[in-house]
């Protein structure tokens, strides 16, 4: 059989096919969770509306009108602005819960952790920082990852001593991982992560080459295996066999914690995004505000129209163009033109809805407070006090969730630590406010006068730790081992003396709290009568009679 000679090329073209031998382990790893992939796009969406700027002010977020021309949209484009009001909401809330004192007290770790949470990720953030950041993600994705690690602990070391930590450099760290990273999970019916797949895009120096890499890190609880694959030509990647590790997986399990805003109940798994619909809402006033500046762009520049004897051009003059440079002629004798102005209702109804959006955006995030604030309102101290309490539930629930995240963090940190003190588990106190209506020291203390001294309450433990809750109110910024003796001297304060030192102050005498508290009298007309003749004279009463002239 003969091959006509054009097939024989084909042929040979087939042949010629490089077939890289790495394709389907790339394609694995690079493999997503189907509801990773629904979600991509809404996380996206969700960091612009948070970010602003030339991540939202683009064409994928700009509505086109159906009647408008390519070059009119592309115009409008350019000229479009963002006023972010989903930043500010998430911010609020972060700020409000982080400007209040939170108590930590570490328990048998103090040593270890009070030098740990000066730099918990070894890049020299406080825990206070870290944990504000968890916050921020936490309400912008819905949920935020945090993985403690550390570096392998040679078989040798048994114990990580102060010395050893720092001559191995093997000291535990926190590491944030957004949820955009996670491309995989497996989680069982109790919330164990059994499988989790990140992905990093980094840069490093490769010989005498600048390599972008895809960096593929996969979690089992018996095992922690890192990939690498070269992207530095988008067409050919090429996976590093050089590069690969398989580490042990030092606890056996896998060190992840997560904090979620509030759980979803479509995706059990993922956390409900804060900006899930406040997101689109700003988007749709960016759109709103866009269609209002062209109504500015297309009726505020006037045209001059003048009689000319002649429809010649002059020299110099640019036929078909209009604007504050020019003039639009018409014949002499001819009738003059007629101008018809667009009404401005559509302009009106733009304006109102974009107004009535904002002002939703802030019920919805339980801010009347700030929209008040924002429209220019003025509200009395007792409704601001009645739209504030609205936002409180809000603040705590955020609060709770970042609380009992961190105290699961500093229990995953000691495991890697494999001391003594460790293996019994975190003993230590984490205690975010749960009291965000107080929002003085003021109101602080007029409580707990009333608790202290009015109820007389007895209960020595209940007082003294309160009085520790008011000296981190106070002052946040005392030493460590200052507080330590602070707390110690209230801890061994006489409770018995104490209370009946605040018995005596009520009144400037020793008269029980029972005593001051009976009623003077029951009312009738007789005690009335003897309570005005036992009361001390006022001045007109002091003044002298007036002496009759002989």
């Amino acid at each position: 059989m003969i091959i006509p000679i054009q097939q024989f090329e084909q042929f040979q073209q087939v042949e010629k096919v490089e077939i890289n031998p790495d394709a389907p382990e790339i394609e694995r790893l690079r493999s997503q969770n189907p509801i990773y992939t629904d979600m991509r796009d809404k996380w996206d969406l969700y960091l612009s509306a948070y970010e602003g700027g030339a991540s939202i002010t683009n064409h994928h977020h700009v509505f086109k009108h159906q009647r408008e021309n390519v070059e009119d949209f592309e115009d409008r484009v350019k000229r479009l602005h963002y006023i972010n009001y989903c930043g500010p909401l998430v911010d609020f809330f972060t700020s409000f819960i982080f400007t209040e004192t939170i108590q930590r007290d570490f328990g048998s770790n103090s040593t270890f952790f009070r030098e740990f949470v000066n730099n918990v990720d070894r890049r020299g953030s406080n825990i206070n920082a870290f944990m504000r950041t968890v916050s921020d993600d936490m309400q912008i994705f819905g949920m935020s990852y945090v993985l403690v690690d550390s570096p392998q602990r040679p078989d040798s070391v048994e114990v990580v001593t102060k010395f050893t930590e720092k001559q191995l450099a093997i000291r535990p760290y926190w590491v944030l991982i957004k949820p955009t990273e996670v491309l995989d999970w497996v989680a069982d019916p109790f919330d164990s992560l059994e499988y989790l797949k990140r992905v990093q895009f980094v840069t490093e120096r490769d010989g005498n080459r600048t390599v972008t890499f895809e960096k593929y890190i996969e979690f089992l609880p018996d095992k922690i295996t890192v990939n690498y694959i070269d992207v530095s030509d988008q067409t050919k990647p090429i996976l590093r066999a050089d590069k690969r590790q398989e580490l042990v997986n030092q606890l056996g399990m896998i060190p992840i914690e997560v904090c979620r805003y509030r759980r979803s109940k479509r995706m059990g798994w993922l956390g409900d995004s804060f900006l899930r619909d406040l997101a689109s809402n700003n988007k749709e006033v960016m759109n709103l505000t866009s269609l209002l500046q062209e109504f500015l762009y297309r009726q505020c520049f006037n045209v001059l129209a003048k009689e000319v004897d002649s429809m010649i051009p002059e020299a110099g003059a640019e036929s078909g163009i209009e604007g504050t440079s020019n003039v639009l002629e018409y014949p002499k004798g001819a009738h003059a033109p007629s101008y018809i102005t667009p009404p401005s209702d559509p302009a009106h109804f733009l304006q109102d809805e974009r107004r009535s959006i904002v002002a939703e955006m802030y019920r919805h995030a339980a801010q009347d407070t700030m929209n008040e604030l924002f429209n220019g309102g003025k509200a009395s101290g007792f409704s601001q006090a009645q739209s504030f309490s609205k936002t409180v539930p809000f603040i705590a629930t955020r609060a709770d969730a970042l609380q009992d995240t961190e105290y699961k963090l500093y229990s995953l940190t000691l495991q890697y630590l494999g001391t003594a003190d460790s293996t019994g588990g975190f003993d230590g106190k984490v205690k975010y406010k749960d009291r965000y209506e107080l929002t003085n020291i003021t109101d602080a203390l007029s409580q707990l006068t009333m608790l202290f001294r009015d109820l007389a309450i007895p209960s020595p433990t209940f007082v003294k730790q309160e009085m520790k809750r008011l000296v981190h109110e106070l002052d946040d910024k005392i030493s460590p081992d200052l507080m330590a003796q602070i707390e110690n001297e209230i801890d061994s304060m006489d409770f018995a003396q104490w209370q009946q030192i605040q018995e005596e102050a009520l009144v400037g005498r020793g008269v029980s709290i029972a005593e001051q508290q009976k009623p003077k009298s029951s009312g009738t007309m007789a005690e009335l009568k003897q309570e005005s003749n036992n009361a001390p004279a006022g001045p007109t009463k002091q003044m002298r009679p007036r002496q009759n002239k002989q």
